[in-house]
């Protein structure tokens, strides 16, 4: 599939079991282009990792971005044309519009592009982080 990648991303520490989950830009780095893992659901993602990278700080990391048709891991029951958020591991959940349960300061990330369920890997389309609307 087509990945728009941000350049010189780097892991701020051990993203080896993050494949294919969102991740954010870094809050506490002197480098621009440190990548972490999201740990709230309210964390504003930066895009889907795809490689599996090292097990250490400052590997080089590829990072999907607006635009790009990649693989992602669901957190729960998905289906096709899902807003996605993230939930506190960094998966892809379903924002449901007007779902109180989702609150209005989780970022949608991504569409759901296949259905699925919990810890499956599918294709999604990721879209610019932006807040739900509620």
């Amino acid at each position: 599939m087509h990945a728009n990648l941000i350049p010189g991303a780097i892991s701020g520490g051990d993203l080896s079991t993050r494949q294919f989950q969102a991740v954010r830009i870094s809050t506490t780095s002197d480098s621009p282009f440190r990548i972490d893992e999201v740990t709230v659901n309210s964390q504003r993602p930066i895009g889907i990792l795809q490689n599996k990278p090292a097990n250490s700080t400052g590997a080089p990391l590829e990072v999907a971005i607006l635009g790009s048709v990649v693989k992602a891991k669901y957190g729960g029951a998905v289906n096709n044309g899902d807003a996605l958020g993230v939930d506190a591991a960094g998966l892809l959940v379903s924002l449901g519009q007007g779902d109180p349960s989702t609150g209005s300061d989780r970022y949608i990330i991504a569409q759901a592009l296949e259905d699925g369920s919990s810890s499956e890997v599918h294709y999604v389309i990721v879209v610019s982080p932006h807040l739900l609307a509620s």
